[in-house]
Formats: structure tokens, C-alpha cells, sequence
């Protein structure tokens, strides 16, 4: 077992405290913090985001869908719009189980 009292113990645990603070003060300023997933699938083109629904990047075009036939073309702007819709919500939805 490593001594907790070296020096590099003694940074890293006060980066994960400082990173956890931080993390909990943006939250409660209404951001969010998310790791952003990796692709599924890569082709020459772009990348393919396999959960439902999907999402695939071709070079500046986003598009999103449940199926084939029912996809939207979105750009960047509109993605992160809606991501952030999606993120809001997913947050309105978890305060209202709590409240439960």
C-alpha cells in the first residue's frame, strides 16, 4: 500500500476534491458536465453514434433519427441547442423524481 502522505497522493486527492467542487458549483450555476461518448463507427466521411437514436457526422452535416426514414439534418449549432434541451431536461426529470 502506498503511503497517503507523499506528495503526489497529496495532489491528487486534492484535484479530485477541487475537480468534484467544481463540478458541483457549475451545476448548481445550471451547466452540465458530460463526457462526450466515442464513436461507434467511423467511415471515410464521419462518424456514426450508434445509441438510439442515432447520430451521424459527415463532414460539417448532422444527422439525427430513430430510423433511416425519419431523420433530421441539423448543424452544429442546432445540435448543441438541442443537446442542451435534452440535458435540461434529462435534469427537470431527475428534481422531479426526487421530489417524489
Amino acid at each position: 500500500m502506498s503511503d497517503p502522505n507523499t506528495p503526489e497522493h497529496v495532489i491528487a486527492e486534492a484535484a479530485e476534491t477541487i475537480t468534484d467542487e467544481c463540478v458541483n458549483r457549475l451545476r448548481e450555476a445550471g451547466y452540465e458536465v458530460v463526457k462526450l461518448p466515442k464513436p461507434g463507427e467511423f467511415s471515410p466521411d464521419g462518424a456514426h453514434w450508434n445509441d438510439y437514436p442515432f447520430v451521424v457526422q459527415k463532414g460539417t452535416d448532422i444527422f439525427v433519427g430513430a430510423k433511416f426514414e425519419y431523420v433530421y439534418e441539423i448543424n452544429s449549432t442546432e445540435a448543441r441547442n438541442v443537446a442542451a434541451s435534452l440535458l435540461a431536461a434529462a435534469r427537470a426529470a431527475e428534481e422531479q423524481g426526487d421530489q417524489s
